[in-house]
């Protein structure tokens, strides 16, 4: 009993490839065996060619037998019937056996069935060999007696012992029709028996191999089907069990079964049985009836559906061959055969040709027409019969080979108006999961017939085109629905990669070998493109139509291009045009929607819609052009590539500059769906006629930063325009800057327009073209420079990223994940990749200037938005608008509280403190202002602002840096600020001080500035930041700074009115631990063993990515250790801070600090010497000279003597350090004292209170000199006797001794040329300064220099400046300035000190000589060569001083800005104003910053710009002024190898040093002198000693008056 199909699906085997698909084969027929009639006859006869088809096929049908049966029961009871009658017939004895040996009769009777089994068995045997041996006759006698021996129940022997006697009974070749059907009739029962092998060897033997069946030719051809099914079913059994039995041994013995494919018993059983039919029926095909033919087909069709071997099927094929081209078949049996060839056409690739090869010659027999037509039928009537898809497709591929080979012309003609019908009505089958096979088979048939030439020319004139297009439209529309359905099914993210590679991937799986290599859908698109060239314009419309309608530009770029090519060329997107409309938005829904076309196809689209744009709106009404542009522009929201939406935003900006309010507000909101992401739809207003949309895709877009750039052009374009429209663009821009779903890049294009918008003085609004704030970029690496050196070190960067992968391993964190603040309050999402945060390594945003914006913003403001309202400005409420900056600065807030992505926090921290800088722009702002205050003071003093990101290598300090500017430029609104909230301030910059290395060098800049705008919060405060300067004193990076400040604060005592002796003990330390650092470098680097730069002793690096940096970029000179750089300034400006401070003390209080500052003025040196340098000689000069008095300003009278007071006489001395001149008039003895010291010179008189003497006293002079003594040539009294007064006599001293003593100097060439020079250097630094006015637009030098007057505040300031001063006839040093004819005016400015003065070369007060001088070298000449210039720029436009006012030799440029760009109306009033309202002078603010020239140290307060009020402003630019000189003086006078910190030389030390060199050249002489006397009164025998020494002598009184006294 064999197994049934289920049963053997439960045991698995290996199988070959072959039997893997005929068991796939049985498995998809073997449900449809109890339905083999899936095509009625009536059906194909409706298919057929002409009516009398089917009656010259039913002609060809064998008659019937009268007695036709259909089961086995009738044909045995009809066989046993025929064969009694035939036995009457034949007189023939069946007991009587003739010839053979005697002893056949005896076994005869042993064969006998009462006869034991063993008995019979024997003699069946012996028999056997006797019939063998002998001729015998009437061998029927012999079987009759052992014929029970073959039935069923028989034991083994029995049966084998039977079968062996039958064989030798039909051993004979001249057996009768009776004797034929006598022994059949013996093994017809049995037949299913065991031993069918046997009976069909019989069965040969009986029929000569089937050529001979007379006397059973009724009664074979009807078992053969049976004996077919039953072979078949034993060789299933036995084929399952052996592979049970191969299961079985592989588990017991651990190892799978070999694969064998040697045939079993039954299988040659079976196929001996299929050629053995075949032969019957070649030579006996007139006995077979029609339903042996069915049954011999069904059976053969069960075969193949149900076998798993390849060997079966073929065998069936070629029997069906036989059956189906010798007989006739039934409609219902042919359309089952057809449907299992088709399967088998369909699913084995192996079996593909055999099966073909059948129903080949079915097509050429008596069954053409109708298997044609049961093809037809098939395929027509699939989609409601229970055909399979895989027979259906057998079907198309049979009729597709059928009609397009060349080779098939025998075949039966087809119309092809029922092949496309038969076509199209199977695209309906929908019962498989595999329609887009069957699909593509359809396509394949109907791209044949397409560029078939022949069948194209029958399809063009009998008008068929159509409908073949239909079925490629079909096709393709189906396929397009399923690729869009699946595109929608997939990842936002794999949408915005290449949605057409994917597409073109599934359309590779489609490959098979029944469609063919290529791509169907792409031939068929490629046949009708080839087809529209050569075909006139109707058939061109209807290709382009099926285009169209059937999408295929989803999945064919060729299709794609040539949409918008045709489109494009015929100019059909016109409103003349019928349909145009709808033929728009298919245009737009196939192809600029689809993101698989190929961009450049979309792109040429959407310049198509632009150009179509201008002509509707042109000519059509309004409502359809609002539809058209709300069609084009709403594909923004989807878009991913940049070029395609760049091209829509153009479109749309070209469409908002003229668009109706309600388009415009659709296209806000269009936008905004565009940029910020939606987390649920939001419903947005159509317009009239138009559907509404949900906005927003649900994921970040990655064009966000394309799309917020277009709402930026956007807000330039309506700046000057349109206010209402400009306001809602800025709330759009604010809501994208705020949104934390927005991808960062998208927020930092928002926020680079808010971060420019700067008001004017009158409040207009205007957009400044840079952002500011290089310096912070700096800072935080963001700068083109920084960002190009972080890239460039490869081992820096993959070290980094190691750290990245280690800190967040694989695990998801998007780039905006890396925001700052934490996770309760971020609603960031925590989800990346490793890949995105090794690319956050290259920053989002970077300092590009001016290049920031997308566009160039207007150069003027805009007359209709405003910053603040205001009578004077002209705002009128119908047509301007005001901004909500407060809103700006909400935004903020809330990122420095909130924290936000990392780019967007770092951009805010760097460029809000620039825009702070615009005072006028926040007048409306001020809670805001107060509120951003209080959060910046409490996060310094908690230090809870942000961190950054590690991968980023930057530190909380440098965020720190930031803060601290931000909290910088509020200092300018201290006026609205309380007393505590500024005092707040103050100490949050002392916090910043000692907090964080990095911050303390713009903290003390901070405090700078406070002391000019917040004294009275300095002054409380003063004692803090006395001792965080302490603190930090061996952080030498920060000298330059400290040093700077306190000298700042000595010329301000105010600050310092409530110092105690403490205070200025402190102060003078930190300037001698400064000096004693100095030294200390000094030393170590002129000291051979140790030869160290004093720049690798202490240097101050960025932390972070930005270290290296700091070392190399020129812009970033600021952040290098500018005392390491110039150690010289460093020293001198320590002196200068001494000497400031000590002035500043009161009188009675300085004594007690000389000695303090003395002691450390001298220090020992590394040789153990004690040393008092130069510099501090001078400063113990000054000491010495203010130490008890605060009036020593003096002049000398030339005429301080009258002729009566006698003749005047005139000594010198040389005194240590200082010049001691007397002029004395002998007869009165008033004298005048010049003393000449390095850091003065003063003059005072001197008069003896002479009487006449007592009247008893004998006359003072005798003889000549009595008569004389009444004259005016009488000399009483020498100078000698004037100098004795003030210093001991001879007399005191140590005998012999000259150490100390004055020397008095002889009247001599070089001695007088001493005192000339040490006369010409003036007791005070003298410093020239440029001062240049920069008028409203003024670039260019020549209009620059011409200017020879400014506004009313700048007027101001330089009354604030210094004094004015008439030239002509002046004293002063002018610094090349013309004293005598007013070449260079009439005034200029002066200032000073009891240490400095300041002359100011002011341009606007030199005169202009337009003919003699047109381009104002003049002015030049003094400017171009002073150090230092200030600039007041009111230009409105940044200040450039390479290509504004280039010089060599300038170094420093202090320029000042007013904080609000002032409008030529404005500036016009300040001009023509005399003067500025006090009022008005102190609530203006001024931005000022000090630009250095390359390579300069930059360590000015405002290297980065400050606010400064109009009241502080000329105290302020003043100091920077005077700083930034001496530095210059030091910069140019430097030694470069750092080894000498002495090298720059003060007017006092330029003084103390024509001292020196004459004391150096007396004494050298003097000792000459006594060198050579001492040998001449040695040589003489007298006492050297005594010839050398005595009193002071008058002249001519010999050597003694020659040395002068003791």
């Amino acid at each position: 009993m064999s197994r049934s199909d289920s049963d053997a699906t439960q045991t698995p085997e290996r199988k070959s490839s072959s039997s893997a698909l005929l068991d796939a084969f049985r498995t998809l027929t073997s449900s449809r065996l109890q339905n083999a009639s899936p095509t009625s006859a009536s059906s194909v006869a409706t298919l057929a060619h002409s009516p009398g088809e089917m009656s010259s096929i039913e002609n060809l049908r064998p008659k019937k037998r009268q007695s036709q049966t259909s089961d086995a029961n009738e044909a045995h009871s009809r066989q046993e019937e025929e064969s009694t009658n035939l036995a009457e017939d034949i007189d023939i004895s069946i007991g009587k056996v003739l010839g053979g040996p005697p002893r056949l009769h005896r076994l005869l009777h042993h064969l006998g069935p009462d006869q034991p089994e063993q008995t019979r068995v024997g003699s069946a045997k012996e028999i056997t060999l006797i019939l063998r041996e002998y001729p015998i006759q009437n061998v029927l006698s012999i079987w009759d007696s052992g014929k029970d021996l073959i039935e069923e129940g028989k034991s083994g022997k029995e049966s084998q012992a039977g079968y062996d006697l039958l064989e030798a009974c039909l051993n004979r070749s001249d057996l009768t029709g009776y004797e034929r059907w006598h022994f059949y009739s013996s093994i017809s029962t049995p037949l299913t028996a065991a031993n069918l092998d046997r009976c069909l060897h019989i069965l040969e033997s009986l029929t000569e191999q089937g050529r001979n069946i007379e006397g059973v030719e009724n009664l074979l051809p009807s078992q053969l089907a049976l004996m077919l099914k039953s072979s078949f079913e034993k060789s299933l059994a036995e084929r399952e069990e052996r592979k049970l039995s191969k299961k079985s041994q592989a588990l017991k013995d651990g190892k799978r079964a070999p694969i064998t494919q040697v045939p079993l018993i039954e299988e040659k059983t079976l196929y001996s049985l299929v050629r053995y039919v075949m032969e019957i029926t070649k030579y006996n095909a007139k006995s077979f009836l029609d339903d042996d033919v069915s049954a011999l087909l069904t059976t053969l069709l069960n075969i193949c559906k149900r076998t798993r071997t390849k060997t079966d099927i073929t065998h069936s094929l070629e029997l069906m061959t036989v059956l189906m081209t010798r007989f006739y078949v039934s409609i219902p049996v042919l359309s089952s055969c057809l449907e299992v060839l088709c399967d088998i056409i369909h699913q084995l690739a192996e079996l593909r040709d055999a099966a073909y090869s059948v129903i080949r010659s079915v097509l050429r027999s008596h069954l053409g027409h109708a298997v044609t037509a049961a093809l037809l039928a098939l395929i027509q009537q699939s989609p409601q019969s229970n055909v399979g898809i895989t027979s259906l497709r057998g079907a198309i591929f049979v009729l597709h080979r059928a009609i397009l080979s060349e080779s098939e012309s025998a075949f039966p003609a087809v119309p092809l108006a029922s092949v496309l019908r038969s076509l199209r009505s199977c695209l309906a089958f929908q019962k498989s999961s595999k329609v887009d096979r069957l699909e593509a088979d359809v396509l394949t048939f109907a791209i044949d017939l397409i560029n078939h030439p022949t069948i194209l020319d029958v399809l063009v004139e009998e008008q068929d085109l159509n409908d073949l297009l239909s079925v490629v439209e079909a096709c393709l529309s189906n396929h397009s629905s399923r690729l869009r359905a699946k595109t929608r099914g997939t990842a936002s993210s794999e949408r915005y990669s290449s949605p057409h590679s994917s597409v073109t991937a599934d359309l590779g799986k489609l490959d098979d070998p029944l469609s063919g290599t290529s791509n169907p859908y792409e031939r068929a698109v490629a046949s009708l493109l080839m087809l529209s060239a050569h075909v006139d314009a109707p058939i061109e419309s209807n290709i382009v139509d099926v285009f169209l309608r059937s999408d295929c530009a989803h999945f064919s770029a060729e299709a794609s291009r040539f949409i918008a090519d045709y489109f494009s060329d015929e100019t059909l997107l016109s409103p003349s045009r019928e349909n145009w409309f709808n033929d728009t938005k298919k245009l737009v829904e196939i192809i600029l929607k689809d993101r698989s076309v190929p961009n450049d196809v979309r792109l040429r689209t959407v310049r198509t819609l632009g150009k179509a744009y201008s002509t509707i709106e042109a000519v059509a009404a309004s409502e359809t052009t609002s539809q058209f542009a709300r069609l084009v522009i709403e594909n923004i929201i989807e878009e991913s590539d940049l070029v395609v939406q760049e091209a829509l935003l153009d479109i749309t900006i070209s469409v908002a500059e003229r668009a109706t309010d309600v388009i415009f507000q659709t296209i806000l909101q269009i936008l905004e769906a565009s940029i910020i992401p939606q987390r649920s739809s939001s419903y947005i207003p159509p317009l009239p006629g138009s559907p509404a949309f949900t906005s927003g895709p649900q994921f970040p877009n990655p064009l966000g930063k394309t799309n917020t750039e277009c709402v930026v052009r956007m807000f330039l374009l309506h700046l000057n325009r349109l206010a209402g429209r400009a306001k809602g663009l800025y709330a759009l821009l604010l809501r994208i800057a705020r949104h934390a779903d927005c991808e960062p890049d998208a927020r930092l294009a928002a926020l680079k327009l808010l971060f420019r918008i700067r008001s004017d003085a009158s409040h207009h609004i205007v957009v400044n073209t840079s952002a500011e704030s290089e310096h912070l970029a700096v800072s935080l690496c963001r700068t083109v420079d920084t960002v190009a050196t972080l890239k460039s070190s490869d081992e820096e960067a993959t070290q980094r990223a190691s750290q990245i992968l280690e800190e967040i391993g694989h695990a998801a964190m998007p780039r905006r994940a890396s925001g700052i603040g934490t996770s309760s309050k971020s609603k960031l999402a925590r989800r990346s990749s490793v890949a995105s945060a090794v690319h956050a390594l290259r920053p989002a945003w970077t300092y590009l200037g001016p290049e920031g914006l997308p566009q160039e913003p207007p150069a003027e403001p805009s007359p209709i938005l405003f910053s603040s309202l205001s009578r004077e400005n002209g705002f009128d409420a119908d047509y301007c608008e005001v901004l909500e900056i407060g809103r700006l600065m909400e935004l903020v807030i809330s990122t420095l509280q909130q924290g936000a992505d990392w780019e967007v926090y770092s951009y805010v921290i760097v460029h809000v403190g620039a825009q702070l800088t615009n005072r006028p722009l926040f007048r409306e702002t001020l809670p805001q202002i107060k509120h951003l205050r209080n959060v910046i003071c409490e996060q310094v003093r908690n230090q809870t602002f942000h961190e950054p990101p590690s991968y980023t290598g930057l530190k909380k300090s440098d965020v720190a840096i930031c803060i601290f500017h931000i909290l910088t430029m509020l200092i300018s609104y201290h006026d609205n600020f309380s007393k505590n909230e500024q005092d707040e301030i103050v100490k949050m910059f002392i916090l910043g001080i000692g907090a964080r290395e990095r911050t303390a060098r713009d903290c003390i800049h901070a405090l700078s500035v406070c002391c000019h705008e917040m004294p009275g919060s300095v002054v409380k405060s003063m004692d803090q930041i006395l001792h965080k300067m302490t603190q930090i004193i061996t952080q030498s990076n920060i000298a330059v700074h400290v040093l700077e400040f306190l000298a700042a604060v000595a010329r301000l005592p105010d600050l310092f009115r409530n110092f105690r002796d403490e205070d200025y003990k402190m102060v003078l330390g930190i300037c001698f631990r400064y000096l004693q650092s100095v030294r200390d470098q000094r030393e170590r680097t002129t000291t051979p063993q140790t030869p160290v730069r004093v720049s690798q002793v202490s240097t101050l690096r960025h932390s972070g990515a930005s270290r290296d940096f700091a070392t190399i970029s020129e812009h970033d000179d600021h952040h290098k250790n500018s005392s390491d750089d110039l150690p010289q300034y460093v020293h001198a400006l320590a002196f200068h801070v001494i000497t400031f401070w000590f002035m500043s003390m009161k009188i009675q209080d300085r004594p007690k600090h000389v000695p303090y500052i003395m002691a450390n003025l001298s220090y020992t040196n590394q040789w153990g010497k004690t040393t008092v340098e130069e510099q501090g000689e001078v400063t113990m000069d000054m000491i010495e000279r203010v130490a008890y008095s605060d009036r020593d300003e003096t002049a000398p009278d030339l005429g301080f003597a009258k002729e009566s007071d006698g003749q005047i006489s005139k000594r010198t001395w040389l005194i240590g350090n200082s010049l001691l001149t007397i002029d004395t008039a002998g007869r009165s003895g008033l004298s005048q004292i010049t003393r000449r010291r390095p850091s003065y010179t003063r003059y005072s008189l001197y008069k003896p209170h002479l009487i006449d003497p007592p009247q008893h006293q004998v006359p003072l002079a005798l003889g000549v000199r009595a008569e004389i003594y009444h004259t005016s040539d009488f000399v009483g009294i020498y100078p000698e006797d004037v100098m004795q007064e003030f210093y001991a006599p001879i007399s005191m001293l140590s005998h012999g001794s000259t150490a100390g003593q004055p020397i008095l100097l002889q009247d001599e060439e070089y001695i007088n040329r001493a005192l000339s020079t040490f006369d010409r250097i003036p007791a005070l630094d003298s410093h020239k300064i440029g001062v240049i006015y920069m008028d409203v637009g003024q670039t260019a030098e020549r209009d620059i220099l011409a200017n020879t007057g400014g506004a009313a505040d700048y007027n101001a300031f330089l009354n604030g400046l210094g004094t004015l001063t008439r030239l002509r006839g002046s004293t002063l040093n002018m610094h090349g300035l013309d004293r005598s004819t007013d070449t260079d005016g009439i005034y200029t400015y002066c200032w000073r000190d009891r240490v400095t003065e300041i002359i100011y070369h002011v341009t606007t007060l030199m005169p202009n000589y337009p003919l003699d001088d047109p381009r104002h070298y003049q002015k030049k000449m003094h400017v171009g060569n002073d150090f230092v210039n200030i600039i007041w720029n009111a230009s409105g436009r940044r200040f450039h001083p390479e290509s504004t006012i280039p010089s060599q030799l300038t170094t420093v440029y202090i320029v000042i800005t007013p904080e609000a760009h002032t409008s030529f109306r404005h500036s016009v009033h300040f001009s023509n104003a005399d003067h500025l309202d006090p009022d008005i002078s102190v609530s203006l603010s001024y931005k000022v910053q000090v630009l250095t020239k390359s390579g300069f140290p930059a360590t000015s307060p405002a290297t980065e710009t400050k606010i400064v009020s109009g009241a502080a402003l000329p105290s302020f630019i003043r100091l920077l002024a005077l700083n930034a000189s001496v530095l210059s003086s030091v910069w140019t006078t430097r030694d470069p190898s750092g080894n000498n910190t002495d090298t720059y030389v003060s007017s006092w030390r330029a003084r103390l040093r024509v001292i020196k060199q004459l004391r150096e050249r007396v004494i050298g002489e003097r000792e000459e002198v006594v060198t050579e006397r001492r040998r001449s009164v040695v040589e003489g025998g007298g006492n050297w000693r005594s010839s050398v020494s005595g009193a002071f002598g008058r002249p001519g009184e010999g050597a003694e008056r020659e040395w002068g006294t003791g």
